[in-house]
């Protein structure tokens, strides 16, 4: 039986590592996967032994200050791997993370197959000297990629942007509002602060505190606040403690459904961004 170990660090990992893990799972029925992610990895078929709630840090100064929890999360990785020997093991994303483990993979004498690539189009263009190096295979999802790979004899293929097949909505506007509890009359406003902690720690209080301005000046609203997979209720709480006055459903199921009854979306950049345009 072969045996994947694969890497996501953030919520949109683990959307796109279970929409892989699905794939996977109705090729190779009997294939075994295991490793870092989330509930949804989880409810695709990964046996999680690191989830992504521990590892969702943004910036210098929340990597230095978990830098202890980091340490023990590669020292995990690094005893299952041995324990486990994969025949493979896929990264998706999360470079500052997943390079260092290509590096820990290689010198294990795991195959690495990286999943989304690192933004080196944008900045840290060097990196590709540690992929060329540690990563034996690249799948990348936008076109123009590939041609930075090729002329770095990096092996890479085209493998088109998930988000584009995954965020569908299975149901009309009007049966997700009926699902809801939503009432027509109200125009509705979604909150995307992110799915790391320490987003919702910095941007969560300024989006609420436009939402109380939105509610002044537009009485008749209703916020949706959809939940990360990173996150539980418990990381919101806090934050909330203060608006109980403000109308805000959270969502914890079928985002997509949801977010497209919002008449408008104030949301963070990255991943969120994209899914509500498309």
């Amino acid at each position: 039986m072969q045996k994947i170990f694969i890497i996501a660090g953030e919520a949109s990992g683990d959307l796109h590592g279970a929409d892989l893990v699905h794939k996977l799972k109705n090729k190779y029925p009997e294939i075994q996967l295991f490793g870092m992610g989330g509930k949804l990895m989880q409810q695709a078929g990964v046996d999680i032994l690191i989830d992504i709630k521990e590892t969702a840090f943004v910036g210098l100064f929340d990597i230095l200050k978990n830098l202890s929890k980091i340490f023990t999360i590669f020292k995990k990785i690094k005893t299952a791997l041995s324990a486990q020997r994969p025949d493979l093991i896929i990264l998706i994303d999360y470079p500052a993370f997943n390079l260092r483990l290509a590096k820990i993979a290689t010198k294990a004498h795991v195959k690495v197959l990286y999943y989304i690539s690192p933004q080196i189009w944008a900045w840290h263009a060097s990196r590709i000297k540690i992929i060329k190096r540690y990563v034996d295979h690249m799948a990348v999802i936008l076109p123009f990629e590939v041609e930075i790979y090729k002329k770095a004899e990096v092996p890479v293929t085209f493998v088109g942007h998930p988000l584009l097949k995954i965020v569908k909505p299975n149901i009309s506007i009007d049966e997700a509002k009926k699902s809801l509890g939503l009432p027509n009359n109200r125009t509705i406003i979604g909150l995307m602060p992110g799915s790391r902690k320490s987003e919702i720690t910095y941007l969560l209080p300024i989006m609420l505190k436009a939402a109380e301005l939105l509610q002044d000046r537009y009485p008749n609203i209703q916020f949706l606040l959809p939940l990360a997979s990173s996150l539980d209720e418990r990381d919101l709480a806090l934050h909330l403690t203060d608006t109980q006055l403000l109308p805000i459903h959270i969502i914890k199921e079928d985002h997509y459904n949801a977010m497209q009854t919002c008449d408008a979306i104030i949301a963070a950049s990255g991943t969120a961004t994209l899914e509500v345009t498309i």
